[in-house]
Protein backbone atom coordinates (compact mmCIF):
# COMPACT_ATOMS: atom_id res chain seq x y z
CA UNK A 1 0.00 0.00 0.00
CA UNK A 2 2.32 2.37 0.51
CA UNK A 3 4.67 1.58 -2.71
CA UNK A 4 1.75 2.14 -4.71
CA UNK A 5 0.67 5.40 -2.68
CA UNK A 6 4.38 6.58 -3.44
CA UNK A 7 4.37 5.78 -6.90
CA UNK A 8 0.98 7.06 -7.66
CA UNK A 9 0.43 10.15 -5.28
CA UNK A 10 -1.28 9.72 -2.78
CA UNK A 11 -1.00 10.73 0.51
CA UNK A 12 -0.90 8.85 3.42
CA UNK A 13 -2.16 10.42 7.21
CA UNK A 14 0.35 7.98 9.05
CA UNK A 15 1.78 4.74 8.66
CA UNK A 16 -0.27 3.28 10.79
CA UNK A 17 -3.52 1.53 10.01
CA UNK A 18 -5.82 3.06 12.71
CA UNK A 19 -9.93 2.01 13.89
CA UNK A 20 -11.62 4.20 15.70
CA UNK A 21 -14.42 3.17 18.13
CA UNK A 22 -17.04 5.21 15.73
CA UNK A 23 -15.55 3.22 12.43
CA UNK A 24 -15.85 -0.16 14.02
CA UNK A 25 -19.66 0.97 15.04
CA UNK A 26 -20.70 2.30 11.51
CA UNK A 27 -19.32 -1.08 10.47
CA UNK A 28 -21.42 -3.23 12.85
CA UNK A 29 -24.70 -1.29 12.97
CA UNK A 30 -28.36 -2.85 13.38
CA UNK A 31 -29.28 -1.96 9.45
CA UNK A 32 -26.00 -4.05 8.24
CA UNK A 33 -26.62 -6.49 11.01
CA UNK A 34 -29.89 -7.15 9.99
CA UNK A 35 -28.68 -7.34 5.94
CA UNK A 36 -25.62 -9.73 7.26
CA UNK A 37 -23.08 -7.57 6.33
CA UNK A 38 -21.13 -7.06 9.32
CA UNK A 39 -18.11 -9.08 9.82
CA UNK A 40 -17.46 -10.98 13.08
CA UNK A 41 -15.05 -9.62 15.62
CA UNK A 42 -12.69 -12.47 15.07
CA UNK A 43 -12.00 -10.99 11.87
CA UNK A 44 -10.48 -7.83 13.00
CA UNK A 45 -8.32 -9.08 15.41
CA UNK A 46 -6.89 -11.23 12.27
CA UNK A 47 -6.57 -8.05 10.23
CA UNK A 48 -3.27 -6.87 11.34
CA UNK A 49 -1.87 -10.75 10.97
CA UNK A 50 -4.01 -11.85 7.46
CA UNK A 51 -3.70 -8.24 6.02
CA UNK A 52 -0.41 -9.24 3.93
CA UNK A 53 -1.77 -11.98 2.90
CA UNK A 54 -5.06 -10.49 1.44
CA UNK A 55 -5.59 -8.63 -2.33
CA UNK A 56 -5.25 -4.79 -1.93
CA UNK A 57 -7.50 -2.70 -4.32
CA UNK A 58 -7.67 1.17 -5.07
CA UNK A 59 -10.71 2.23 -5.98
CA UNK A 60 -9.66 6.06 -6.44
CA UNK A 61 -10.71 7.17 -2.82
CA UNK A 62 -9.55 4.08 -0.53
CA UNK A 63 -7.91 1.15 -0.46
CA UNK A 64 -9.15 -2.29 0.28
CA UNK A 65 -7.73 -5.10 1.30
CA UNK A 66 -9.88 -8.29 0.59
CA UNK A 67 -10.24 -12.31 1.29
CA UNK A 68 -13.02 -11.95 -0.91
CA UNK A 69 -15.52 -12.38 2.33
CA UNK A 70 -14.36 -9.93 4.50
CA UNK A 71 -12.89 -6.21 3.06
CA UNK A 72 -11.15 -3.61 5.09
CA UNK A 73 -11.80 -0.02 3.61
CA UNK A 74 -8.71 2.47 4.13
CA UNK A 75 -9.21 5.75 4.04
CA UNK A 76 -5.60 7.15 3.14
CA UNK A 77 -5.66 10.66 4.30
CA UNK A 78 -9.09 10.56 7.23
CA UNK A 79 -8.79 13.63 9.81
CA UNK A 80 -9.52 12.80 13.21
CA UNK A 81 -10.03 15.15 16.38
CA UNK A 82 -9.73 14.55 19.77
CA UNK A 83 -9.63 16.56 23.01
CA UNK A 84 -6.66 16.86 25.68
CA UNK A 85 -6.24 18.98 28.14
CA UNK A 86 -3.26 20.66 28.78
CA UNK A 87 -2.17 22.70 31.76
CA UNK A 88 -5.93 22.83 32.86
CA UNK A 89 -7.40 23.68 29.62
CA UNK A 90 -9.37 21.39 27.16
CA UNK A 91 -7.88 21.45 23.27
CA UNK A 92 -9.11 19.74 20.35
CA UNK A 93 -6.54 17.94 18.21
CA UNK A 94 -6.47 17.14 14.65
CA UNK A 95 -4.48 14.26 13.16
CA UNK A 96 -4.39 12.97 9.96
CA UNK A 97 -4.70 8.93 9.95
CA UNK A 98 -5.24 5.78 7.45
CA UNK A 99 -8.74 5.16 9.22
CA UNK A 100 -9.72 1.47 8.72
CA UNK A 101 -13.78 0.16 8.46
CA UNK A 102 -15.10 -3.41 7.41
CA UNK A 103 -17.56 -4.92 5.77
CA UNK A 104 -18.98 -8.25 4.64
CA UNK A 105 -17.81 -8.90 0.61
CA UNK A 106 -21.41 -9.05 -1.10
CA UNK A 107 -20.33 -10.38 -4.66
CA UNK A 108 -16.44 -11.00 -5.16
CA UNK A 109 -17.20 -9.94 -8.69
CA UNK A 110 -17.29 -6.85 -7.69
CA UNK A 111 -13.59 -6.61 -7.86
CA UNK A 112 -13.56 -6.95 -11.59
CA UNK A 113 -15.47 -3.55 -11.56
CA UNK A 114 -13.53 -1.36 -13.55
CA UNK A 115 -13.18 1.24 -10.60
CA UNK A 116 -11.09 -1.10 -8.94
CA UNK A 117 -7.15 -1.33 -9.58
CA UNK A 118 -5.39 -4.23 -8.05
CA UNK A 119 -2.25 -3.20 -6.71
CA UNK A 120 0.13 -5.84 -6.71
Amino acid sequence: MTDYASANDITLGSKSLYFTSKSIAHANRTSKERKRLTIPARSYEDFPFKRKRMDLYWDGDSFIYTDYKDKFIIKPNYEIKFKTTKNGKKHVKKRKVCLVTAGKVTNSNDFNNEKYHKVV
